[in-house]
């Protein structure tokens, strides 16, 4: 029972992260926040937004986020978060940046 909590919760949060990635409210990555104006004004579309929140953030899930989870067995913000700003940007509305944020992570 502890785990199917511990799956829906992390789920839901996933979601809502890739949900607030897709509406440019919040991003966890420091380095897509100067890019998501564009995307709103129109002078970027989301694939191209999508291309560079991808570039910015493989490196530190390749490098930072698998070796620590790796080294130490818990989970990484890294690796919930990251992907979620990739995955909600690419998005083309909300329900698919919050069903991509929930099973993005499974």
């Amino acid at each position: 029972m502890d785990l199917y909590i511990q799956i829906i919760v992390v789920a839901c949060l996933t979601g809502m992260t890739s949900l607030l990635a897709h509406r440019s409210a919040a991003v966890f990555h420091d380095g897509i926040r100067p890019i998501l104006p564009q995307l709103i004004e129109g002078y970027m579309n989301r694939r191209e937004a999508g291309s560079i929140a991808f570039g910015l953030s493989i490196g530190f899930v390749a490098s930072v986020g698998i070796s620590f989870t790796l080294k130490t067995g818990l989970l990484n913000a890294w690796l919930l978060f990251l992907p979620t700003d990739i995955l909600g940007v690419l998005a083309i509305n909300s329900l698919m940046a919050f069903g991509l944020g929930v099973s993005g992570e499974y």
